[in-house]
């Protein structure tokens, strides 16, 4: 690790926190993910622990509302005394116990009269909960799980307010937007590049979540059987697609925008015609452009975990299409296949008509 570089960069005022020592090796992705795990896992043993040793706290509210705020300051404050992985693992266990105990005191209150729009308060309270710990907690993996939950919980919320499509359809690609707008300017601000990361990586759970569980409705997120018994909704469903087109096509055309040397017209014109095309013909696949933008972003900043993502949810979406029961195999099949001889048609005209640096200094 070069001190000197890191030291010129943090008084310039491109980094910030403290100079960290030669010993001091920071733990791969996977090794967090395994210790968020664990803390989850904790999380619920610490919930139990008080729950035994106070006989009111799941009867009283302002005891478990006190008992939550407690832990998650408790957890803020060894956070910022101590960052290995034990203390962080610790801090998240007590932050997600103290959040649980929160929900609790929130339903407890409104336990015996709840309606759909009383739900969708107590969701939106969880979403807003998540905010100042995002910007706060002076965690990656706690910044990753809160971003994940805000979005979640505020899409959960605005689906109960009115049991409409409408709503989380816009959401969703506001949502979508928001992703992207992260990942295209992570590098803008220097100094806070860990925190869009780690709200980034958040938000693209989040889609993948919403774009492929039964969040919603016991027929998929807001799609196929649902959408077949409600009049008007098909015409929301086509909105909706053509919102993550438009999304994507924004991407596509920051990143071309970028490129070094500046694309020609041909070029511009087959990136944007093809997206167009991929999205129409890819209209029952729902999901499929929001893997094309998590790839999208990925490549554009050599980021593996993108990459994989962003494969991972193609792959999901391609089956879960597949397997879907709503269309005939047939119809399915030759969707399919329509998409396959698409992009091999993109790689054989971006090969042919668009010459490669090879051909340009042999030229």
């Amino acid at each position: 690790m070069n001190q000197t570089l890191i030291k010129t960069l943090t008084d310039a005022n491109l980094l910030e926190g403290k100079l960290p020592s030669e010993t001091e090796l920071d733990s791969p992705w996977y090794v967090k993910i395994i210790l968020a795990f664990s803390g989850w896992l904790a999380a619920i043993f610490t919930l139990g622990f008080f729950g035994a040793l106070f006989s009111s706290l799941y009867k009283d509210i302002s005891v478990a509302l006190v008992i939550g705020i407690v832990l998650i300051t408790a957890a803020y404050f060894l956070l910022r005394k101590s960052r290995n992985a034990f203390s962080e693992n610790l801090a998240l266990a007590l932050s997600l116990a103290g959040q649980a105990l929160c929900l609790v005191a929130m339903i407890s209150y409104t336990q015996g009269y709840t309606t759909s729009d009383q739900w969708s308060v107590i969701w939106l309270l969880v979403a807003v909960i998540q905010l100042p710990l995002v910007v706060f907690m002076p965690s990656y993996v706690h910044r990753v799980f809160s971003a994940f939950i805000a979005a979640v919980s505020l899409a959960v919320a605005l689906f109960l307010y009115q049991q409409s499509f409408a709503l989380p359809t816009f959401y969703s690609a506001l949502l979508m937007l928001a992703t992207a707008l992260i990942w295209l300017n992570e590098f803008s601000f220097p100094r806070h590049i860990e925190k869009l990361q780690a709200v980034g990586y958040g938000l693209v759970f989040a889609l993948i979540l919403l774009n492929t569980t039964k969040v919603f409705m016991p027929h998929g997120l807001l799609r196929h059987s649902y959408l077949s018994n409600h009049t008007g909704a098909w015409f929301q469903a086509w909105i909706g697609e053509f919102l993550f087109t438009a999304v994507t096509l924004y991407v596509v055309w920051i990143l071309l925008g970028r490129s070094h040397p500046k694309p020609n017209i041909k070029a511009v014109c087959l990136a944007l015609g093809g997206i167009v095309l991929l999205s129409a013909i890819s209209m029952q696949a729902h999901g499929l452009m929001t893997g094309v933008m998590i790839l999208l972003l990925g490549f554009s900043a050599s980021n593996r975990v993108l990459i994989g993502l962003g494969v991972i949810s193609l792959l999901f979406f391609i089956s879960h299409y597949y397997y879907w029961l709503g269309d005939s195999l047939m119809d399915k099949s030759i969707t399919l296949l329509i998409l396959g001889v698409l992009l091999l048609l993109a790689r054989w005209l971006l090969l042919t008509l668009l010459p490669t640096k090879t051909q340009e200094a042999a030229s």
